[in-house]
């Protein structure tokens, strides 16, 4: 396997503000408990393949996958990982096992009474509260995958053993609960074709957002998550060199740009009907729409049961901003900041 995914991230630039610290115990106990399951693998028959497809949300940091990961999950027709799941990250076929034990057949809510069992439209950077509340899945990922210094470098991919136990894994999910796996795939934006060719039968959803209100919002999120706009939230482009010295907006609107550029050139050779163009402003306007056009690829003959609409956070982008904005992406398109370029000077 990969080193260990309990290292900081990569793309960490400056200390978490207390709140986003990670807990030494939780860790300590999370790594014991992990090595435990994966030395125990091979005493626990369990699934191999897939029959169904894996759904993929891929796109920037902060363009409303939260949102549209939760909205699936409160659907009922994914199976997802948990946040009670994510402990057992080393195999997903026991937190499965776990969950469905405690939580789903947990009929005189002995464990989880009905006040912890709401699925609501709330996340802070992308967290949400709640043991079936859907979780990102790193530490799953980086058990997996090793990542340089940008997203876009891998040091290490599964092998061939390696491989057979990921597709395992996420078939031990997908028997457990009898439907289509769905997961946030963005720490693989710059590999999708990779994960096309571990997973032929996967779905990509692209989530995105307008460009400036999505770099605004991680302009946000840097100060919420390290109290400092100039520190470096989510995953670093192949092109982080050439723009981390950048002002702070010009920074966050290049890590949009080029992260969507990246996952676009991925898409190439997968057909349409695999790689699912999902806006957030038609997530919010028409969640319904947006749904049925999911259900529809996976052939899910069911009705949409969620809100009529979500509530956006869209507010005005000042013109100084909106001009250096629309300045520096002219710069994007015409290769200024890509790598080949740069070398070539």
């Amino acid at each position: 396997m990969s080193s260990d995914p309990n290292t900081p991230n990569n793309w960490e630039t400056q200390e978490r503000r207390p709140e986003h610290r990670r807990d030494p115990e939780v860790e300590r106990i999370l790594s014991l408990l992990n090595t435990f399951l994966h030395d125990s693998r091979s005493s626990l028959e369990r699934p191999v393949q897939l029959t169904m497809p894996v759904l993929f949300i891929v796109g920037c940091a902060r363009a409303g996958s939260t949102i549209l990961f939760q909205s699936l999950a409160r659907s009922g027709q994914f199976a997802y990982p948990t946040n009670l799941m994510s402990r057992f990250y080393r195999d997903p076929y026991v937190g499965a096992l776990v969950h469905r034990l405690l939580y789903d057949l947990d009929h005189q809510k002995e464990i989880f009474p009905d006040e912890a069992r709401v699925l609501e439209f709330k996340s802070r950077l992308g967290r949400s509260q709640g043991a079936a509340a859907p979780h990102d899945f790193g530490y799953f990922w980086r058990n997996y995958f090793t990542f340089g210094t940008t997203q876009a470098e891998l040091v290490h991919t599964p092998s061939l053993d390696e491989g057979r136990a990921l597709m395992s894994d996420l078939a031990g999910i997908e028997t457990v609960f009898g439907r289509p796996v769905l997961l946030k795939g963005m720490e693989m934006n710059w590999h999708i074709p990779t994960i096309r060719a571990l997973f032929p039968n996967s779905v990509f959803l692209f989530n995105h957002r307008d460009i400036l209100h999505n770099a605004m919002s991680i302009l946000g999120a840097r100060r919420s998550y390290s109290g400092d706009e100039n520190a470096w939230y989510s995953y670093k482009p192949a092109e982080y060199d050439l723009i981390k010295d950048l002002p702070a907006w010009e920074q966050v609107v290049a890590q949009v740009w080029l992260t969507e550029r990246a996952v676009k050139q991925g898409s190439t050779g997968i057909p349409a009907s695999d790689f699912l163009d999902i806006s957030y402003e038609d997530l919010c306007r028409v969640p319904e729409a947006v749904h049925s056009k999911i259900f529809t690829r996976l052939k899910l003959n069911r009705e949409y049961q969620g809100p009529i609409s979500f509530e956006g956070s869209e507010k005005a982008i000042p013109n100084e901003l909106s001009d250096r904005a629309d300045a520096l992406i002219t710069r994007l398109r015409s290769g200024a900041f890509d790598i080949e370029n740069d070398r070539s000077r």
